[in-house]
């Protein structure tokens, strides 16, 4: 697959952040001497899912539209995932052992890269949907709605610890768990200051990225 300049800079950009992240975590368990925060690896590793899924739609063309609904699916679907590694701030509360300082950077780290991950993957797709259609505000409503998901999958998956590949696996639960929660009080205030802070993420993001667009 050839890669275009930005392409390149951007996925080696987010090899650095992956590597420096477990780097991280193993120091944190060379020096503790426990596993604590391994599970971040997996979390990262999950958040270049939607990555590599992006990445297939910009090389998909207009004749592909079964495999360019496919895969965008796939990325819609795990996309969560690398937003949510935010969250895994909540485990500064419970996760003892070594000193904070280290777990705030270690966590960070993460968060960050899962983040980066999330903004590059969700621009990549912005760009696909661009050029199939053409349609730029249509386009911008979609990543708005990307966004509104996404901050729903992220509470499914903190507060009621539901899967993306749950959705293939046990689709009717995690559906009928997905409509129990918008009774709980929680997630009014969760999902949608969370999508607005995705949201603006991504808006900042375009705008360092692309300072002379107009």
């Amino acid at each position: 697959m050839n890669l275009t300049p930005l392409e390149r800079r951007a996925l080696t950009a987010l090899v650095i952040a992956t590597a420096l992240t477990a780097l991280l975590v193993i120091a944190r368990m060379l020096l503790v001497q426990t596993k604590g925060y391994g599970f971040l690896g997996w979390n990262v590793f999950l958040a270049w899912v939607p990555l590599v899924a992006a990445l297939v739609l910009t090389r998909l063309t207009t004749r592909h539209w079964t495999a360019f609904a496919a895969v965008a699916l796939g990325w819609f679907v795990f996309f969560p995932n690398a937003p949510y590694i935010v969250t895994d701030f909540l485990h500064l509360r419970t996760n003892r052992g070594a000193p904070l300082w280290l777990d705030v950077l270690v966590v960070a780290s993460a968060a960050a890269t899962g983040m980066l991950l999330a903004l590059v993957s969700l621009e990549w797709v912005h760009n696909a949907l661009d050029r199939r259609f053409a349609r730029p505000r249509a386009s911008w409503v979609v990543v708005l709605v990307v966004c509104g998901a996404a901050a729903f999958g992220v509470y499914l998956g903190r507060f009621q610890r539901w899967n993306s590949w749950d959705l293939l696996t046990k689709p009717d639960e995690l559906l009928s768990g997905a409509w129990a929660t918008l009774n709980e009080p929680r997630v009014v205030g969760f999902v949608p200051l969370f999508a607005v802070a995705l949201f603006a993420s991504y808006g900042i993001y375009r705008l360092l990225a692309r300072p002379s667009a107009s």
